[in-house]
């Protein structure tokens, strides 16, 4: 049948957590948590991304009654594409300022 028991999503898990080691490799600590504008892993990330919708669009093209999802790539790599929305979402506001904060002594004003 068609239902998802715990054996099954057990091996869901553990693909998802494989091609999550995959995507992160050996990138330190800092790299992982804060990943720069435009590093590799933001780069693979967004492949993830793109080969899952490739794949589920091409799903859809042969069996329309498929149902496509985005699953796969969100569970590997989706606090990523948050990151990268909110970065394109930051550069494209009017007036937004490029680099670190001034500093400013409260004092001295």
């Amino acid at each position: 049948d068609g239902s998802w028991d715990d054996a099954k999503l057990s091996v869901l898990r553990q693909l998802y957590e494989e091609y999550r080691a995959r995507l992160i490799g050996s990138r330190s600590d800092d790299e992982v948590r804060y990943p720069a504008p435009n590093s590799t892993l933001l780069a693979e990330a967004a492949a993830v991304y793109m080969v899952n919708n490739r794949h589920y669009r091409d799903m859809q093209q042969r069996d329309p009654s498929w149902k496509p999802s985005l699953a796969f790539a969100w569970n590997v790599a989706g606090d990523y594409f948050l990151t990268i929305k909110a970065r394109q979402v930051e550069s494209a506001r009017p007036g937004a300022r490029r680099g670190a904060a001034p500093v400013c002594d409260p004092q001295a004003t």
